[in-house]
């Protein structure tokens, strides 16, 4: 499920997926057995909120939260690929310490006008990465795709050679099957 959702109540774990290898006794959407696990997320999903209804203060408080390089990548990656599906039904949340939270890129079938893409950005109105994230990420948001463009990896050349590589890595009968 997606994080716009659900800022309105209390986090709820049966609208959410759950995945830990180190997670014993867990079923999707079931109850959340470690104490721990379930105070760390809700503990994320209680700052989002606070961000949301401008109760807490981004600038002061993200760097116990997020991991704010990774944050800013992934909106800079998911603009310049355009998967504006990410943004609703495919956020992956990720912490290694369960306090501070990266995010990472999956279901890449929307991008790069492949599926029913959606430049307008359509897709992520109204989203919590739309209209509280991405407005307090723009200028580092604008930062590094600018630092990006300006030292090679952000330009035509680049983009193309990756996609051009994907092939030879995966085998053209999986290439053609996805």
């Amino acid at each position: 499920n997606t994080i716009n959702m659900q800022l309105n109540e209390t986090f709820n774990h049966t609208q959410w997926e759950l995945k830990s290898p180190k997670l014993k006794g867990y079923s999707e959407n079931g109850e959340i057995p470690d104490a721990t696990v379930l105070a760390n997320i809700t503990r994320l999903h209680d700052w989002c909120k606070g961000l949301t209804s401008k109760t807490i203060d981004f600038e002061t408080t993200y760097s116990q939260y997020i991991n704010i390089e990774n944050w800013v990548d992934v909106f800079v990656f998911n603009q310049v690929v355009g998967n504006w599906d990410y943004y609703w039904n495919n956020q992956n949340y990720v912490s290694w310490d369960g306090l501070r939270w990266s995010i990472f890129v999956s279901d890449l079938d929307w991008t790069v006008g492949l599926g029913d893409s959606d430049p307008a950005g359509m897709q992520w109105r109204g989203s919590f990465d739309r209209n509280v994230m991405y407005p307090l990420l723009l200028s580092r948001i604008k930062t590094r795709y600018n630092e990006l463009r300006n030292n090679g990896v952000l330009n035509l050349n680049s983009i193309y050679e990756i996609y051009a590589e994907i092939p030879a890595k995966f085998g053209q009968d999986l290439y053609f099957k996805d």
